[in-house]
């Protein structure tokens, strides 16, 4: 059950559609050590799923690799999908990508399933924590339009986010954005830090 649909989202200048052109991605985070999720993890997919009932045309892609250390036949996308199936998401909805190892191995590996087997999605709403859903929204931004240059594929936007509240401070940075940018662009970011000086 869920109460409400007035999220606290960040939106563009669109509204998110009320059809099956998006898709909610909900960001992995790294398992505990023997394969179980944690409970930042758990809070991201309760926001997505409450997101999702809110969007009931929209997909929803989960997505992470194997990351739990004495564990490595479980990933955060299969604990994931698992979780949201469990909880009531329709199995014909989800969308699962269980090898990225980062946020930007997220977005990579999302633009690849949906521009293979879903060409009507073309928008993206990220679902992440607090603290990270900015940047985490920047880095996927970036990668699914230089993914969409490099393969000459069509064109997926980020027009939305929504941050799971957590007590979590976070460790984002000005420092890691521009890192996290330059590491997208193939940047070295010593080599800028000498030219902007």
């Amino acid at each position: 059950k869920y109460t409400s649909c007035d999220f606290k989202v960040n939106e563009s200048s669109e509204p998110i559609p009320r059809d099956d052109s998006v898709v909610i991605s909900i960001l992995g985070i790294k398992l505990n050590d023997d394969g179980s999720m944690n409970e930042e993890l758990v809070l991201r997919l309760k926001t997505g799923l409450e997101l999702a009932r809110c969007y009931p045309h929209a997909y929803v892609v989960v997505t992470g690799g194997p990351t739990a250390k004495n564990n490595p036949h479980v990933s955060e996308g299969g604990m994931m999908g698992e979780w949201l199936i469990h909880h009531g998401l329709d199995k014909s909805r989800l969308i699962m990508e269980d090898r990225a190892m980062d946020t930007i191995g997220n977005a990579v590996y999302t633009y690849d399933l949906l521009s293979k087997f879903y060409p009507q999605v073309s928008s993206v709403v990220v679902v992440s924590s607090d603290y990270h859903v900015a940047r985490g929204s920047l880095l996927y931004e970036a990668t699914l339009r230089l993914a969409a240059l490099k393969t000459k594929g069509k064109k997926l936007k980020v027009i939305s986010s929504v941050g799971a509240k957590t007590e979590n401070p976070g460790y984002e940075t000005i420092f890691l954005d521009a890192w996290s940018l330059c590491m997208v662009a193939g940047i070295d970011y010593e080599m800028l830090s000498v030219e902007l000086e």
